[in-house]
């Protein structure tokens, strides 16, 4: 079992071929390089895929919209458990049905003009898309999802009334964008963490009136660059009088605001 990384100015295409003998050996890739338009990296990767049979988590920072990327993630990938496409990634594909039969985690900015099944998919996080395709594919297998990330969702299509209770009945991570309306999450249902999203600084009363559409949350995450800069005692003040617990995202890192004040 081996992991790799690559990132950097370094040659991603050529480090691709240099890694080749590890074959079945490798699980885990990252490629994260400065100039996220490397189109020799993206041939690399078709032309080499199946020399990484056993590969069960991916994660890829490129902008390419040429090479066949959905077939390759389905023909030579079966055992692939984690893919993750940062927000730099233009996801387009040619129009068709792509199985990722193993795959449990995806965390995907947006997608259009073709199909994704994931039968045994537990965790989504999207991006800021308000792509038809997206918002069906929730619907399709909100009801296997125990999180779920979905900062917006289109005009085009009404928000199901019944989302809780039968489009994602066993969620129990949620995450949106504060001004996304939702219906209020029954008492009874198993969500217990939840994350607002926002593109303005907010006061902790705005956050905590939202957070009234979820009686049952255990703990609130908020990024730090969301809440207005002085105000983070205020909000945790306020999660304490009703029992939640407060965590708050530092640079991508989850930072555990529960304690007691001065600590």
């Amino acid at each position: 079992m081996s992991s790799v990384i690559i990132y950097g100015s370094l040659n991603g295409a050529a480090a691709l071929e240099h890694i080749a003998h590890l074959g079945g050996a490798l699980t885990t890739l990252t490629y994260c390089p400065y100039d996220h338009n490397d189109d020799a990296f993206a041939t690399a990767f078709v032309e080499n895929a199946w020399n990484f049979p056993n590969l069960k988590c991916l994660r890829l920072s490129l902008v390419s919209a040429t090479w066949p990327f959905w077939e390759t993630i389905q023909n030579e990938f079966p055992n692939l458990v984690s893919l993750t496409l940062n927000v730099y990634y233009r996801v387009r594909g040619a129009p068709g049905r792509y199985v990722l039969r193993n795959l449990e985690t995806l965390d995907i900015p947006n997608w259009e003009g073709f199909q994704l099944v994931c039968p045994s998919l537990k965790h989504l996080a999207l991006g800021y898309s308000t792509s038809d395709a997206v918002c069906e594919f929730v619907i399709e297998h909100g009801h296997q999802l125990e999180s779920l990330l979905l900062p917006v969702w289109p005009k085009s299509i009404a928000f199901p009334e019944d989302f809780w209770e039968t489009i994602c009945p066993n969620i129990v991570t949620f995450g949106k964008d504060i001004n996304m309306t939702t219906p209020s999450c029954p008492p009874d249902h198993p969500l217990r963490h939840l994350l607002l999203l926002s593109e303005e600084r907010l006061t902790p009363e705005i956050f905590m009136a939202k957070i009234g559409s979820f009686p049952q949350i255990q703990s609130f995450h908020i990024r730090e660059e969301d809440l207005i800069v002085g105000t983070i005692d205020q909000l945790k003040r306020r999660c304490q009088r009703k029992g939640i617990r407060l965590v708050e995202i530092v640079s991508g890192e989850e930072v555990d605001s529960s304690r007691p004040l001065g600590q």
